[in-house]
Protein backbone atom coordinates (compact mmCIF):
# COMPACT_ATOMS: atom_id res chain seq x y z
CA UNK A 1 0.00 0.00 0.00
CA UNK A 2 2.10 2.84 -1.10
CA UNK A 3 2.05 6.14 0.79
CA UNK A 4 4.90 8.04 -1.24
CA UNK A 5 4.79 9.00 -5.06
CA UNK A 6 6.25 10.84 -7.92
CA UNK A 7 4.83 14.17 -8.43
CA UNK A 8 6.50 16.75 -11.11
CA UNK A 9 9.81 14.74 -9.95
CA UNK A 10 9.21 15.67 -6.24
CA UNK A 11 8.22 12.96 -4.06
CA UNK A 12 4.47 13.56 -1.95
CA UNK A 13 1.63 12.18 0.07
CA UNK A 14 -1.43 10.76 -0.56
CA UNK A 15 -2.67 13.59 0.85
CA UNK A 16 -0.69 15.89 -1.29
CA UNK A 17 -1.49 15.00 -4.37
CA UNK A 18 -4.52 16.00 -6.19
CA UNK A 19 -6.77 13.64 -8.11
CA UNK A 20 -5.92 15.56 -11.15
CA UNK A 21 -1.94 14.58 -10.83
CA UNK A 22 -0.23 11.57 -12.37
CA UNK A 23 1.94 10.02 -9.41
CA UNK A 24 4.36 7.56 -10.01
CA UNK A 25 5.49 4.76 -8.16
CA UNK A 26 9.10 5.57 -6.94
CA UNK A 27 9.88 2.31 -6.21
CA UNK A 28 9.06 0.74 -9.73
CA UNK A 29 8.29 4.28 -11.88
CA UNK A 30 5.14 2.89 -12.83
CA UNK A 31 1.75 4.96 -12.89
CA UNK A 32 -0.57 4.94 -9.54
CA UNK A 33 -3.74 5.90 -8.32
CA UNK A 34 -5.15 7.48 -5.37
CA UNK A 35 -7.61 5.83 -3.32
CA UNK A 36 -9.52 7.97 -0.94
CA UNK A 37 -9.83 7.04 2.95
CA UNK A 38 -12.26 4.32 3.96
CA UNK A 39 -13.26 1.87 6.32
CA UNK A 40 -12.27 -1.87 6.19
CA UNK A 41 -13.97 -4.71 8.15
CA UNK A 42 -14.51 -1.58 10.70
CA UNK A 43 -10.68 -0.44 10.77
CA UNK A 44 -9.93 2.94 8.86
CA UNK A 45 -7.46 2.88 5.97
CA UNK A 46 -5.85 6.37 5.43
CA UNK A 47 -5.90 7.83 1.93
CA UNK A 48 -3.38 6.22 -0.21
CA UNK A 49 -1.56 5.17 -3.94
CA UNK A 50 -2.60 1.88 -5.61
CA UNK A 51 -1.42 0.35 -8.31
CA UNK A 52 -4.04 -0.11 -11.28
CA UNK A 53 -2.27 -2.77 -12.80
CA UNK A 54 0.60 -5.05 -10.54
CA UNK A 55 4.00 -4.70 -11.87
CA UNK A 56 5.75 -8.43 -12.98
CA UNK A 57 7.56 -9.43 -10.10
CA UNK A 58 5.41 -7.20 -7.75
CA UNK A 59 6.20 -3.93 -5.91
CA UNK A 60 6.48 -2.60 -2.58
CA UNK A 61 5.22 0.92 -3.62
CA UNK A 62 7.84 2.37 -1.27
CA UNK A 63 10.68 4.87 -1.78
CA UNK A 64 13.62 3.75 0.10
CA UNK A 65 15.28 5.73 3.07
CA UNK A 66 13.80 7.05 6.37
CA UNK A 67 12.22 10.32 4.55
CA UNK A 68 9.30 8.24 2.63
CA UNK A 69 9.02 6.51 5.82
CA UNK A 70 8.19 9.92 7.46
CA UNK A 71 6.23 10.85 5.05
CA UNK A 72 4.08 7.93 5.01
CA UNK A 73 3.11 8.26 8.30
CA UNK A 74 2.76 11.63 8.26
CA UNK A 75 0.06 11.08 5.40
CA UNK A 76 -1.78 8.73 7.68
CA UNK A 77 -2.22 11.30 10.23
CA UNK A 78 -3.49 14.00 7.82
CA UNK A 79 -5.87 11.04 6.51
CA UNK A 80 -6.93 10.93 9.87
CA UNK A 81 -7.22 14.08 11.07
CA UNK A 82 -9.24 15.28 8.00
CA UNK A 83 -11.78 12.23 8.97
CA UNK A 84 -11.77 13.19 12.19
CA UNK A 85 -12.27 16.44 12.40
CA UNK A 86 -14.79 18.25 10.52
CA UNK A 87 -14.49 21.33 9.29
CA UNK A 88 -11.68 21.86 9.25
CA UNK A 89 -8.64 22.34 6.57
CA UNK A 90 -5.62 19.96 7.00
CA UNK A 91 -3.16 20.33 5.38
CA UNK A 92 1.40 19.23 5.92
CA UNK A 93 4.33 20.93 5.79
CA UNK A 94 2.60 23.70 7.02
CA UNK A 95 4.94 27.11 8.41
CA UNK A 96 3.29 28.45 11.89
CA UNK A 97 5.70 31.32 12.66
CA UNK A 98 9.78 30.41 12.07
CA UNK A 99 8.89 26.50 11.69
CA UNK A 100 6.63 23.80 9.86
CA UNK A 101 4.64 21.62 11.38
CA UNK A 102 4.18 17.96 10.12
CA UNK A 103 0.70 18.07 9.55
CA UNK A 104 -2.35 21.26 10.44
CA UNK A 105 -5.45 21.32 11.78
CA UNK A 106 -7.14 24.47 11.20
CA UNK A 107 -10.11 24.58 12.42
CA UNK A 108 -13.31 26.89 10.69
CA UNK A 109 -13.82 28.91 14.34
CA UNK A 110 -11.30 29.15 17.38
CA UNK A 111 -12.23 26.02 19.79
CA UNK A 112 -12.00 27.68 23.55
CA UNK A 113 -10.12 24.45 24.53
CA UNK A 114 -7.59 23.14 21.48
CA UNK A 115 -7.23 27.25 19.75
CA UNK A 116 -7.07 27.81 16.34
CA UNK A 117 -6.31 24.20 15.46
CA UNK A 118 -3.64 21.39 16.38
CA UNK A 119 -0.32 20.88 15.28
CA UNK A 120 0.83 17.45 14.85
CA UNK A 121 4.55 16.27 15.00
CA UNK A 122 5.45 13.11 13.92
CA UNK A 123 8.14 11.63 15.60
CA UNK A 124 9.75 9.06 13.53
CA UNK A 125 13.43 8.29 14.75
CA UNK A 126 14.02 12.00 15.67
CA UNK A 127 13.37 11.84 19.27
CA UNK A 128 16.02 14.53 20.38
CA UNK A 129 13.88 17.55 18.72
CA UNK A 130 13.42 19.93 20.84
CA UNK A 131 9.71 19.98 22.08
CA UNK A 132 9.78 22.85 24.16
CA UNK A 133 11.22 25.05 21.81
CA UNK A 134 8.62 23.68 19.01
CA UNK A 135 5.15 23.71 21.46
CA UNK A 136 6.41 27.26 22.54
CA UNK A 137 6.37 28.42 18.64
CA UNK A 138 3.17 26.46 18.58
CA UNK A 139 0.85 27.43 21.04
CA UNK A 140 2.01 31.01 20.99
CA UNK A 141 0.00 31.13 17.80
CA UNK A 142 -2.81 29.51 19.36
CA UNK A 143 -2.06 26.07 18.54
CA UNK A 144 -2.72 22.99 20.46
CA UNK A 145 0.30 20.54 19.66
CA UNK A 146 -0.28 16.47 19.70
CA UNK A 147 2.94 14.87 19.51
CA UNK A 148 2.90 10.98 18.00
CA UNK A 149 5.57 8.62 17.38
CA UNK A 150 5.81 5.27 15.65
CA UNK A 151 3.76 3.17 17.88
CA UNK A 152 0.46 4.81 17.60
CA UNK A 153 0.35 3.91 13.52
CA UNK A 154 -0.46 0.83 11.68
CA UNK A 155 -0.03 -0.15 8.11
CA UNK A 156 -2.96 2.08 7.49
CA UNK A 157 -4.43 3.69 10.47
CA UNK A 158 -3.29 5.89 13.17
CA UNK A 159 -4.56 5.78 17.70
CA UNK A 160 -4.95 10.28 17.61
CA UNK A 161 -6.03 9.55 21.02
CA UNK A 162 -3.01 7.77 22.31
CA UNK A 163 -0.66 11.00 21.65
CA UNK A 164 0.27 13.53 23.99
CA UNK A 165 -1.58 16.54 23.52
CA UNK A 166 -0.30 19.97 24.97
CA UNK A 167 -3.04 22.61 24.79
CA UNK A 168 -2.58 26.35 23.62
CA UNK A 169 -3.62 27.32 26.64
CA UNK A 170 -1.14 26.79 28.95
CA UNK A 171 1.20 29.01 26.84
CA UNK A 172 -0.91 32.19 27.62
CA UNK A 173 -0.22 31.81 31.52
CA UNK A 174 2.44 33.94 32.06
CA UNK A 175 5.70 33.14 34.29
CA UNK A 176 5.57 33.51 38.03
CA UNK A 177 8.10 36.40 37.73
CA UNK A 178 5.81 38.50 35.89
CA UNK A 179 2.89 38.29 37.96
CA UNK A 180 1.67 40.85 39.89
CA UNK A 181 -0.43 41.19 42.65
CA UNK A 182 -1.94 38.08 44.28
CA UNK A 183 -4.21 36.54 41.93
CA UNK A 184 -7.69 35.04 43.55
CA UNK A 185 -6.60 31.58 41.91
CA UNK A 186 -3.78 31.61 44.26
CA UNK A 187 -5.72 32.32 47.05
CA UNK A 188 -8.21 29.55 46.20
CA UNK A 189 -5.28 27.27 45.82
CA UNK A 190 -4.07 27.97 49.08
CA UNK A 191 -7.64 27.18 50.71
CA UNK A 192 -7.35 23.85 52.67
CA UNK A 193 -9.00 21.14 50.97
CA UNK A 194 -11.84 20.46 52.99
CA UNK A 195 -12.54 23.68 54.61
CA UNK A 196 -14.18 23.75 57.83
CA UNK A 197 -18.01 25.28 57.26
CA UNK A 198 -19.37 27.35 59.73
CA UNK A 199 -22.32 28.27 60.64
CA UNK A 200 -24.46 30.81 62.61
CA UNK A 201 -28.02 28.77 63.93
CA UNK A 202 -30.08 31.22 66.13
CA UNK A 203 -31.58 29.59 69.04
CA UNK A 204 -35.16 30.09 70.18
CA UNK A 205 -35.35 32.51 72.99
CA UNK A 206 -37.45 29.73 74.72
CA UNK A 207 -34.92 27.38 74.88
CA UNK A 208 -33.34 30.61 77.37
CA UNK A 209 -36.23 30.52 80.03
CA UNK A 210 -35.22 29.31 83.46
CA UNK A 211 -36.65 25.98 82.88
CA UNK A 212 -34.40 25.14 80.05
CA UNK A 213 -31.22 27.15 81.79
CA UNK A 214 -31.56 24.41 84.28
CA UNK A 215 -31.23 21.46 81.29
CA UNK A 216 -28.40 23.36 79.66
CA UNK A 217 -26.50 23.64 82.92
CA UNK A 218 -26.69 20.12 84.28
CA UNK A 219 -25.72 18.91 80.88
CA UNK A 220 -22.78 21.82 80.84
CA UNK A 221 -21.90 19.60 84.35
CA UNK A 222 -21.89 15.91 83.07
CA UNK A 223 -19.94 16.82 79.84
CA UNK A 224 -17.17 19.47 81.86
CA UNK A 225 -13.72 17.90 81.32
CA UNK A 226 -11.55 19.73 83.78
CA UNK A 227 -9.69 21.19 80.54
CA UNK A 228 -9.56 25.14 80.54
CA UNK A 229 -10.27 26.03 84.65
CA UNK A 230 -13.54 26.65 85.97
CA UNK A 231 -16.11 26.78 84.12
CA UNK A 232 -19.50 28.80 84.45
CA UNK A 233 -22.83 26.44 84.27
CA UNK A 234 -25.36 28.98 84.83
CA UNK A 235 -26.15 32.55 85.80
CA UNK A 236 -29.00 34.33 86.71
CA UNK A 237 -29.43 38.46 87.27
CA UNK A 238 -29.59 39.91 91.07
CA UNK A 239 -29.80 43.59 89.03
CA UNK A 240 -29.61 44.86 85.86
CA UNK A 241 -29.33 48.48 84.77
CA UNK A 242 -27.90 48.20 81.33
CA UNK A 243 -24.87 49.93 82.07
CA UNK A 244 -23.80 47.94 85.04
CA UNK A 245 -25.48 43.79 86.00
CA UNK A 246 -24.64 41.61 88.85
CA UNK A 247 -25.26 38.22 88.51
CA UNK A 248 -25.29 34.87 90.92
CA UNK A 249 -24.51 31.51 89.34
CA UNK A 250 -22.56 28.57 89.34
CA UNK A 251 -19.63 27.39 88.48
CA UNK A 252 -17.41 24.06 88.23
CA UNK A 253 -13.95 24.06 88.85
CA UNK A 254 -10.97 22.19 87.24
CA UNK A 255 -11.48 19.04 90.23
CA UNK A 256 -15.03 19.12 89.50
CA UNK A 257 -16.62 20.35 92.17
CA UNK A 258 -19.38 23.20 92.21
CA UNK A 259 -19.06 26.79 93.14
CA UNK A 260 -21.60 29.07 93.67
CA UNK A 261 -20.45 32.59 92.17
CA UNK A 262 -21.09 36.16 92.36
CA UNK A 263 -19.88 38.68 89.91
CA UNK A 264 -20.41 42.43 89.09
CA UNK A 265 -20.20 43.55 85.09
CA UNK A 266 -19.93 46.71 83.75
CA UNK A 267 -19.87 47.45 80.04
CA UNK A 268 -19.72 43.55 79.33
CA UNK A 269 -16.67 43.15 81.27
CA UNK A 270 -15.87 41.51 84.72
CA UNK A 271 -15.13 43.81 87.34
CA UNK A 272 -15.68 42.33 90.25
CA UNK A 273 -15.78 38.32 90.91
CA UNK A 274 -15.88 35.94 93.53
CA UNK A 275 -17.24 32.32 94.43
CA UNK A 276 -17.41 30.20 97.74
CA UNK A 277 -17.30 26.39 97.23
CA UNK A 278 -18.65 25.56 100.51
CA UNK A 279 -22.21 27.72 99.94
CA UNK A 280 -23.36 24.81 97.42
CA UNK A 281 -23.46 22.47 100.73
CA UNK A 282 -25.70 25.10 102.55
CA UNK A 283 -28.94 26.00 100.00
CA UNK A 284 -30.86 26.58 103.33
CA UNK A 285 -28.86 29.78 103.59
CA UNK A 286 -29.77 30.77 99.84
CA UNK A 287 -33.35 29.93 99.83
CA UNK A 288 -32.99 32.59 103.32
CA UNK A 289 -31.48 35.24 101.37
CA UNK A 290 -33.99 34.65 98.76
CA UNK A 291 -36.87 34.77 101.11
CA UNK A 292 -35.96 38.04 102.69
CA UNK A 293 -35.43 39.59 99.53
CA UNK A 294 -39.26 38.83 98.60
CA UNK A 295 -40.58 39.43 101.57
CA UNK A 296 -39.23 42.74 101.98
CA UNK A 297 -40.74 45.99 100.47
CA UNK A 298 -39.57 49.17 99.89
CA UNK A 299 -41.48 50.89 102.81
CA UNK A 300 -40.06 47.49 104.92
CA UNK A 301 -36.30 47.79 104.40
CA UNK A 302 -36.01 52.13 104.93
CA UNK A 303 -38.37 51.72 108.42
CA UNK A 304 -35.71 48.65 109.08
CA UNK A 305 -32.76 51.17 107.78
CA UNK A 306 -33.28 53.74 110.02
CA UNK A 307 -34.01 51.88 112.96
CA UNK A 308 -30.81 49.70 112.40
CA UNK A 309 -28.64 52.63 111.77
CA UNK A 310 -28.80 53.47 115.31
CA UNK A 311 -26.95 50.68 116.32
CA UNK A 312 -24.47 50.40 113.35
CA UNK A 313 -22.18 52.88 111.91
CA UNK A 314 -21.63 53.49 108.44
CA UNK A 315 -23.50 54.28 105.36
CA UNK A 316 -24.58 50.31 104.97
CA UNK A 317 -26.16 47.83 107.56
CA UNK A 318 -26.07 44.21 107.68
CA UNK A 319 -29.10 42.72 107.48
CA UNK A 320 -28.23 38.82 107.58
CA UNK A 321 -25.10 37.13 106.91
CA UNK A 322 -23.63 34.00 106.56
CA UNK A 323 -19.81 32.67 107.35
CA UNK A 324 -19.79 29.27 105.01
CA UNK A 325 -15.76 28.31 105.97
CA UNK A 326 -13.91 31.07 104.77
CA UNK A 327 -15.96 33.06 103.15
CA UNK A 328 -19.23 35.08 103.66
CA UNK A 329 -22.57 36.10 102.25
CA UNK A 330 -23.99 39.15 103.67
CA UNK A 331 -27.22 41.17 102.76
CA UNK A 332 -26.92 44.85 103.24
CA UNK A 333 -29.12 47.54 103.28
CA UNK A 334 -28.81 51.68 102.55
CA UNK A 335 -28.88 53.42 105.64
CA UNK A 336 -30.93 56.36 104.11
CA UNK A 337 -33.04 54.75 101.27
CA UNK A 338 -33.66 51.18 102.55
CA UNK A 339 -31.63 49.79 98.75
CA UNK A 340 -30.46 46.40 99.33
CA UNK A 341 -27.05 44.79 98.09
CA UNK A 342 -25.94 41.32 98.28
CA UNK A 343 -21.95 40.76 99.21
CA UNK A 344 -19.60 37.73 98.85
CA UNK A 345 -16.72 38.26 100.86
CA UNK A 346 -12.92 35.80 100.54
CA UNK A 347 -11.88 36.64 103.86
CA UNK A 348 -8.62 36.37 102.12
CA UNK A 349 -8.78 37.15 98.48
CA UNK A 350 -11.46 39.84 98.07
CA UNK A 351 -15.23 40.40 98.42
CA UNK A 352 -17.93 41.29 95.54
CA UNK A 353 -20.49 43.80 96.90
CA UNK A 354 -23.36 44.19 93.70
CA UNK A 355 -26.66 46.08 94.04
CA UNK A 356 -29.79 43.87 93.66
CA UNK A 357 -33.36 43.75 92.39
CA UNK A 358 -35.10 42.18 95.56
CA UNK A 359 -37.49 40.39 93.11
CA UNK A 360 -35.33 39.80 90.35
CA UNK A 361 -32.78 38.36 92.73
CA UNK A 362 -35.13 36.31 94.89
CA UNK A 363 -36.08 34.59 91.78
CA UNK A 364 -32.74 34.13 90.71
CA UNK A 365 -31.30 32.65 93.54
CA UNK A 366 -34.24 30.16 93.77
CA UNK A 367 -33.14 28.88 90.47
CA UNK A 368 -29.81 28.75 91.98
CA UNK A 369 -30.68 26.70 95.07
CA UNK A 370 -32.59 24.05 92.80
CA UNK A 371 -30.22 23.41 89.83
CA UNK A 372 -27.77 22.60 92.90
CA UNK A 373 -30.47 20.12 94.15
CA UNK A 374 -30.86 18.82 90.79
CA UNK A 375 -26.89 18.53 90.17
CA UNK A 376 -26.54 16.39 93.38
CA UNK A 377 -29.09 14.07 93.01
Amino acid sequence: MPFTARIDGELCTPHEANNSDSPECPGCGNQLAIRESHRRKGSFVARHFIHPTQPPGGCSGTGSGESAEHKRLKSIAASKAEATFSNSTVSIETPIGDRRTDVLVEFDHHHESLGDGIAIEVQYKHHTKDKEAVQATFRSNEYSVLWLNSTHFDDHNVNLGAGDLSKWWAAQIPPPDEWSGYHNIIKWLRLPHHPSVKRTIPFPDELFTPQHSTLWAISLYNTYSGKGGEQTIFSAPLYDSGRTRSEIGLAVDGMGRLRVLLRKIRNGSVIEYEDDPNLRRRSQDLKRLANILSEWNAEQRRDWATRTSNRQSGNWVTVWKVDTGMCRLKLLCNAETGEPTVGLADHHQGSVTALVDPEMASESIKWVTLIQLQIQK
